[in-house]
């Protein structure tokens, strides 16, 4: 492929709005189009009465990830840009009654690590040392190799760094190596989530997130992390993006094993020499399936030899309660007695957990201006993705939604959020079916495949698709994963992808 011109970026997330405004700025003609009437894919901004929330991605970590993006386009970081650096990252609760609070502030973790064994605590500073060296080594030969070429893989300097990031080892095992309390290894087990994903089946070299948290911090956006939506937004449309919101696609044409361009609702056909699609992978294979004309390359371009494990989906409750809990943080977690049976339940038994860990995002807590009058509360559980027969009854899902995280506000009740249930004078839940339908992920699943062993890890779906020429991917289904700073590095691997195909100079990796 040389010298493509037309582009149609799929999704309106952060990944396609990065991938955009790139390919716009190095001279090709782009249109983004998204079937939303607002940007943004899984992260929003939501208003109940006089409440706002972020819905969707809620820890923003690694801000210059963001920060080059507007650096590549040679723009200055839009003014209304602003990251918050929060001086406690979680409010740990516990079954007992007992909280530990992560931060990034060595004397404050020192005393909040007071009720710790010796052991423990010298555990947790040599833990930080080996999550340090797994952290450099993936942000050296993993985070900046987009894989979509040969010399992405021939590297002794990367297979050396493969060997030294744990692939082999469980979060959960190397954990162990370092705690022996129950609070801590809940703690950094939790970890496993942010992927999607078991303790007990991924790969240490996750354990990096509670490195990448712990000393280079956890931040919020001022305004509402929607605003780094916007001020992508305002990027792309400067470097002259034609945005399309509230257009489906249905189907994602090649002819041939080259990309033609896409079908909407419409009955549009749009045509381009790329596409780059910002959807789950899933639902991009459904898409090519859509307008299969029988070419052999086309077939199984995005199948697995294997069948694949789908992340874990979730409920979220958006609650306007009119009372207030100062000892809220901005972000709170409430751990059950045996937090390892909400992994056996999703993963193994396929079921809603009993007893699950409860997680809050509080935002009035760092900016009063979002609840004014009580507290704005983002409730959300992990459940498992939907199945067969949750897919041929959305609304039973929806109702069960429902009563479960009714239960669950009666579980915060018992952890000290006293009257809450009561309290509450405007909610809206989402069901796993409710996250499928307005962001496309495929049965609900949050992150596309589970991380679980080496393969799904370090081999996801990939940013350029072999065998179909001009389509490309970017998202948290693919390399190089979920998390708000990788959706944004995987908009940039594929816009650098598709110029470099193109024969078009591009910015180093």
């Amino acid at each position: 492929m040389k010298k493509a011109r037309n582009v149609i970026v799929v999704g309106g997330g952060l990944g396609g709005l990065t991938a955009a405004a790139l390919l716009a700025h190095y001279g090709m003609r782009v249109t983004l189009v998204e079937k939303n009437e607002t940007l943004g894919g899984k992260l929003q901004d939501v208003t109940l009465d006089d409440h706002r929330f972020d819905f969707g991605p809620s820890t923003i970590t690694m801000p210059w990830i963001f920060e080059r993006v507007f650096a590549l386009c040679a723009s200055k970081v839009d003014p209304q840009l602003s990251f918050v650096r929060l001086p406690v990252h979680s409010h740990n609760r516990f079954h007992d009654g007992t909280v530990i609070q992560l931060t990034s502030n060595p004397d404050h973790m020192d005393e909040q690590l007071r009720g710790c064994s010796v052991a423990d605590r010298q555990g947790f500073h040599r833990f930080l040392a080996a999550c340090g060296d797994m952290h450099r080594l993936a942000e050296e030969h993993f985070f900046r190799r987009p894989f979509t070429h040969w010399d992405h893989y021939v590297s002794p300097a990367l297979a050396y760094a493969l060997l030294r990031v744990r692939p082999w080892q469980s979060m959960d095992a190397f954990h162990r190596q370092f705690f022996q309390d129950n609070r801590l290894l809940a703690m950094m087990n939790r970890y496993a989530t942010y992927v999607g994903s078991h303790p007990a089946h991924t790969p240490a070299t996750m354990s990096m997130i509670a490195h990448m948290e712990a000393v280079h911090g956890v931040y919020w956006i001022k305004g509402g992390n929607y605003t780094l939506v916007e001020a992508l937004a305002r990027l792309a449309r400067a470097q002259g993006v034609r945005i399309v919101t509230a257009c489906t696609v249905t189907g994602i044409r090649a002819e041939q094993g080259v990309v033609r361009g896409i079908e909407t609702a419409q009955g549009e056909r749009l045509e381009a020499d790329v596409v780059v699609s910002n959807v789950d992978e899933m639902r991009t294979q459904q898409w090519i399936s859509a307008c299969h004309h029988g070419t052999p390359t086309q077939k199984n371009s995005f199948s697995s030899k294997k069948s694949p494990t789908y992340s874990l989906s979730g409920i979220v409750t958006l609650a306007a309660v009119a009372k207030t809990y100062p000892h809220l943080s901005h972000h709170n977690l409430f751990y059950p007695a045996q937090y390892d049976q909400e992994f056996v339940d999703i993963f193994a038994r396929r079921r809603w957990p009993k007893d699950p860990a409860l997680y809050v995002c509080f935002s009035g807590a760092t900016d009063p201006r979002r609840s004014p009058h009580g507290t704005n509360v983002y409730l959300m559980t992990n459940v498992p993705p939907l199945s067969d027969e949750d897919m041929r009854h959305p609304e039973a899902v929806r109702q069960r939604a429902e009563a479960y995280h009714a239960h669950l506000f009666e579980r915060l009740e018992a952890y000290g959020l006293a009257e809450i249930q009561s309290s509450i004078y405007a909610k809206k839940t989402y069901s796993p079916v409710d996250i499928m339908e307005q962001t496309g992920a495929w049965r609900g699943a949050l992150y596309g495949r589970t991380s679980h062993g080496m393969r799904q890890t370090f081999w996801r779906a990939g940013i350029k698709k072999r065998n179909i020429h001009g389509l490309y991917a970017c998202g948290g289904t693919v390399h190089p994963g979920g998390g708000t700073p990788m959706v944004v590095l995987s908009g940039t691997m594929a816009a650098h992808a598709v110029l470099r195909d193109a024969g078009m100079p591009a910015w180093p990796l």
